[in-house]
């Protein structure tokens, strides 16, 4: 970077501000400092009068002095209308770049004269850094990027002290004012947005943008606030109690937070919508991603089912095949219908349900978003609630940026589908009352991939069972089915020994897993196959409830009825 003579630069500033102490601003002036005004102006650009005004702006400034026309006027002790004779000259500084203004303290109508002058942080860094002058930030932009990154620099400039908080407040209300020609500015002017919401929006906005999901408010506002830590109490507060109204317009949400100074933003539908809107391409960052699992990534695995499920578990994976559900939500929306796909899977625990759903996904190519109501319960009143309703809120957030429309998965969700409690009972229950409300009313028009899966069918209440498009009930295999299983998870049991287990143990799926498990770690630690008999001692331990079994033998392996055999039924990956 080319560089400026900095001693003379300074020296020359310096002796401007000396030389016209008590000068009077007289004619002979111009003629003593003609060589300092031509360095000075040189550098900056400017005429000899804003030379002159720059170099006392500086050394008040660089003096811890405020810089106004008032105290330029007493350092020059002249009449304040000789000073003011060159305000367009100022102003036209300000409107550069060059200066920056700011009210300061000034009350409403009082006088200009006290508004206080600063060069720009840019410009006067690179005075001292021996820089040549920089190209001064003009307060309208074209682009909305710049808009954002100035709003930071600014930011940046008063955390790091270079500016006051008042400062900042100037230069964020002209930047504003003069870059009113973009809509989300429009919005805030008919919106009636104050200039402190309007930072904390462009400044969570900026963090976005730099794949970072939310905003910490107390942090963004410390410097801001500064000096007035009541205001700063209020403002977080009414985030807490959902009374912004960045909340009101729905352009951000309050992510769950324990303490006041801990509370943080993020942006909600309609605020993605301004920014998209503005032409910023918002993607899903990888603190997003990690709630939404790659279909890629789950390992293909062979379901079997009674031959009901396996046909109403086979129609609802040809729906969620992208063509054929594209078609769906077309022909829905024609006839003004929810656009949405629901499913509600019921049944024994162990029977695959949650597995279905996995597998749906990996050969649909769709994403889950996978949701365990157990750890959506928060100890803090009304947390659950706000937990719930984000949920909803990153699924579609995210879904707008997806090529294929993601699953929703709430797992056991048994404690959301119940038969709604007397509220008046306990707060739990006026909680969990509220919790199945707002799931009620996202499902209502719910335009995505919606499953839930439960253990409990017969307390299910009734507003729920409409929002289900699809209500899948799983039952425990039949003993052929189960054979089938016992056949695929260990290929080394003949068919008799396998039609033996399945007709002697009433087991599920996931139990026969476990069987399974216990089998590997005994081959692991023995270093041979588990025996039938060892095999029966786990499958005793597995079903506690069975007390009395008879011996195995092969005796029913001959026992497959042809109607058994029709019921088995595989669903290859």
């Amino acid at each position: 970077m080319e560089e400026t003579n900095k001693i003379p630069l300074l020296r020359a500033m310096g002796q401007i501000f000396e030389t016209s102490e008590e000068s009077k601003l007289n004619e002979s002036l111009w003629a003593e400092l003609s060589d300092e005004l031509a360095l000075t102006a040189g550098y900056f650009g400017v005429e000899t009068i804003q030379a002159f005004l720059i170099a006392h702006i500086f050394v008040l400034n660089y003096n811890q002095s405020s810089a106004t026309i008032q105290r330029i006027t007493r350092h020059l002790n002249c009449n304040p209308m000789r000073v003011l004779e060159y305000s367009s000259e100022l102003e036209d500084l300000v409107k550069r770049g060059i200066v920056v203004r700011s009210a300061g303290r000034r009350r409403e109508n009082s006088s200009l004269s006290k508004d206080e002058l600063f060069l720009s942080p840019k410009v006067e860094q690179a005075v001292l850094e021996n820089n040549s002058m920089p190209e001064p930030d003009t307060p309208r932009v074209d682009c909305f990027v710049t808009l954002l990154e100035r709003i930071v620099d600014m930011e940046d400039a008063l955390s790091d002290g270079e500016i006051s908080a008042s400062i900042f407040n100037e230069g964020l209300n002209t930047l504003l004012k003069n870059n009113d020609h973009f809509s989300v500015i429009q919005q805030m002017k008919r919106c009636k947005i104050e200039n402190l919401d309007a930072y904390v929006f462009f400044k969570l906005s900026w963090e976005v943008l730099n794949g970072f999901q939310s905003l910490e408010v107390e942090s963004a506002i410390r410097d801001v606030l500064k000096k007035r830590a009541g205001k700063r109490v209020k403002y977080l507060q009414d985030f807490l109690k959902e009374a912004n109204v960045l909340q009101t317009l729905g352009w951000v949400s309050l992510k769950q937070s324990r303490f006041l100074n801990e509370a943080e933003i993020e942006l909600a539908d309609a605020g993605r919508k301004v920014l998209v809107d503005m032409g910023l391409h918002l993607e899903q960052k990888h603190e997003k991603n990690k709630k939404f699992l790659d279909p890629k990534s789950v390992p293909a695995k062979e379901l079997y089912f009674n031959k009901r499920e396996a046909e109403e578990l086979g129609m609802l994976q040809s729906m969620l095949m992208e063509k054929n559900f594209k078609k769906l939500q077309s022909r829905m929306k024609k006839k003004n219908l929810p656009q949405g796909l629901t499913a509600l899977f019921f049944g024994y625990p162990g029977t695959g349900k949650t597995e279905s759903v996995f597998q749906m996904a990996r050969k649909s190519g769709r994403e889950i978003y996978k949701v365990d109501i157990s750890q959506t319960k928060s100890m803090w009143f009304g947390e659950s609630e706000k937990v719930i309703k984000r949920v909803f809120t990153d699924y579609r957030a995210y879904a707008s940026q997806c090529k294929r429309m993601p699953i929703l998965l709430f797992n056991e969700a048994d404690a959301i589908i119940s038969k709604r409690k007397d509220s008046a009972s306990s707060n739990v229950a006026q909680t969990e009352n509220a919790i199945q409300n707002i799931i009620l009313d996202e499902l209502e028009n719910f335009e995505g991939i919606f499953m839930a899966t439960t253990n409990l069918m017969s307390n299910m209440d009734k507003a729920f069972d409409r929002r289900f498009l699809f209500k899948v009930e799983f039952d425990k295999p039949g003993t052929a089915v189960k054979a089938r299983i016992w056949e695929n998870k260990l290929p080394v049991l003949s068919a008799g020994e396998c039609a033996a287990l399945a007709g002697e143990f009433d087991f599920t799926g996931g139990q026969i897993d476990n069987i399974v498990r216990k089998c590997e770690t005994h081959d692991v630690l023995h270093g041979t196959a588990a025996s039938m008999d060892t095999i029966a001692k786990y499958c005793r331990s597995e079903n506690l409830q069975q007390t009395a079994l008879t011996a195995i033998g092969f005796k029913n392996s001959a026992q497959k009825t042809k109607q058994e055999k029709e019921e088995i039924t595989c669903k290859k990956p």
